[in-house]
């Protein structure tokens, strides 16, 4: 008698005759065997440039649902706070890099709650990314601009030794108000118990870093916002990280940056913002980047410095910071042109009481001026 064999697996077609459904691994290679590409969704790319120069750290999903509760409203702009302002502009921003993206989400096209998905995907992506490229970068920079410094070498890929640990990292870290030199304010420092006016310190003291030169307390003013190491931040994160070491602006990469991807031709005040808190932490000693990292007052630092560039009694300065930046950064694209205050926490407050010291100044001198003829 002889052995019957075992039946045949049933065909594909002969599957889908007997009403199986059954959905088939997707191989996603080529016909010849490769690894297909990666689609990543526009709106994850769209993320990481949205957090680098419209909004680094507030909830992407709140901006949206802010905006659209908003959209309509005739309450005037002085009735929200400094945060939901923010939070309006940044929306709006997000229709100027993705233009119908909010006619989208209004109309109920697209969905909030996917759309927000996928930019806290691109944002958390982005700063990833920047703190990691930094994180090396930084090491070099700090050597290159203090030669003759000394202090023990840093690891690159270690944030151990930085910080107020290391006596060049600290130096740069140090408020503007305090005193580097003094034993007791290093102490202080890498305790976390220094005070400023009898303030604990935190992100709305000013670090060295932030300025070009040495602090001006009669100005504090002068050099904010140009150090040399913000320039090469900028360059590295936002036209290719060749470019931060190249004088004249050359690159040694092919490859299009970050600013060239998005069509970006002039510097925000977020993008400022930014570059400043991502240096801020590859010269700390601190291992996560977070908004409320222990002893690094990063989302401080921040809002800080967005709230020194959107001051309107400072729109003068700030207009030849960002005409400056953007000759340094887009020299392309822009040309040289030509070209009074309340108190304030940390060196914002010394910032505007120097300001308006000055001004008071002027005023004695002219008023003399007309009373002696």
């Amino acid at each position: 008698m002889s052995q019957s064999s075992s039946p045949p697996p049933p065909s594909i077609d002969a599957a889908s005759s007997q009403g199986q459904k059954r959905r088939l691994a997707d191989a996603n290679v080529t016909p010849c065997g490769r690894q297909k590409a990666q689609k990543t969704h526009p709106y994850i790319g769209l993320g990481r440039h949205f957090a680098r120069t419209v909004s680094a750290f507030t909830p992407v999903v709140n901006i949206i649902n802010h905006g659209l509760v908003r959209d309509g409203s005739d309450q005037p702009r002085s009735t929200y706070t400094i945060h939901e302002n923010r939070m309006w502009d940044a929306f709006q921003e997000l229709d100027k890099l993705h233009p119908g993206l909010v006619d989208w989400l209004l109309d109920g096209d697209d969905n909030p709650t996917e759309v927000a998905k996928y930019l806290k995907a691109g944002m958390t992506k982005a700063r990833s990314d920047d703190t990691n490229g930094l994180k090396k970068a930084i090491c070099e920079w700090v050597m290159a601009l203090n030669v003759g410094t000394s202090g023990p070498k840093v690891a690159l890929n270690s944030k151990i030794g930085r910080g107020f640990y290391h006596p060049v990292y600290g130096r740069l870290l140090c408020p503007v108000e305090l005193d580097w030199d003094d034993e007791e304010v290093k102490t202080a420092l890498l305790g976390g118990t220094a005070t400023v006016d009898g303030e604990p310190v935190d992100g709305s003291h000013f670090p060295q870093f932030l300025y070009e030169g040495t602090y001006n307390d009669d100005a504090p003013w002068v050099g904010l916002l140009r150090g040399p190491l913000l320039i090469k931040g900028y360059k590295h994160i936002f036209i290719s990280p060749s470019s931060a070491d190249a004088s004249d602006g050359d690159t040694q990469t092919r490859r299009s940056g970050n600013a060239q991807l998005h069509g970006m031709m002039t510097v925000t005040l977020a993008s400022l913002a930014y570059v400043a808190v991502q240096t801020y932490f590859a010269l700390s000693s601190q291992s996560t980047f977070s908004a409320h990292a222990k002893g690094l007052d990063i989302h401080g630092l921040y809002n800080a410095v967005l709230d020194y560039l959107e001051d309107p009694d400072e729109a003068a300065d700030v207009a030849d910071l960002l005409a400056w930046w953007n000759r340094t950064i887009f020299p392309g694209h822009h040309k040289k042109s030509l070209g009074g205050h309340g108190k304030g926490p940390g060196t914002m407050g010394r910032l505007k009481a120097a300001r308006a010291k000055r001004q008071r100044q002027d005023g004695d001198v002219l008023t003399n001026c007309i009373n002696r003829a």
